[in-house]
Order: C-alpha cells, then structure tokens, then sequence
C-alpha cells in the first residue's frame, strides 16, 4: 500500500476509500531465477475530488515492478 499512497502523492492525486486491494497473484520467475509472487493492487484515486480512476501497482516478490495509472499522469516505473 505504501507505493500506492506514495505514487499518488509525488503525482498530487488523492488515493480513495483509503485501501489498496489484491487483484491478481501468480507464481514467477524473479531476475535471479528464485520462484517468487507477483502481486497485483488495484487502487481508486482522483485527480480532482470528482472523478474516479483506477491505478494498479505490481509487485514482483517484495520489489515494486511498476505502477500504472488509468489515465493521465503518466506510468512510473521501478
């Protein structure tokens, strides 16, 4: 959750409802070829106190792999 809260801070956008939730996790390779999880979050944020988007942050192992937002601010990555 930290990354997502982060992420949209350096964006200025608000993070909603306050949660990040887990929508996706599978069984990987990691860069040192250790078996490791990949997360996926899905996350609610406004960029104006109106409308709604949905960003997602992956994680590969305990490592931030990326973040993605829905619609402009552009993609961070790790």
């Amino acid at each position: 959750m930290e990354h997502s809260i982060r992420a949209c801070q350096q964006q200025n956008l608000q993070l909603l409802d306050g949660s990040v939730h887990l929508s996706g996790l599978s069984l990987t390779r990691c860069p040192d070829q250790r078996r490791c999880l990949r997360r996926r979050y899905r996350f609610a944020y406004s960029s104006d106190s109106v409308s709604r988007s949905t960003g997602v942050t992956i994680m590969l192992g305990d490592h931030l792999e990326s973040i993605v937002f829905s619609s402009p601010p552009e993609t961070l990555e790790a």
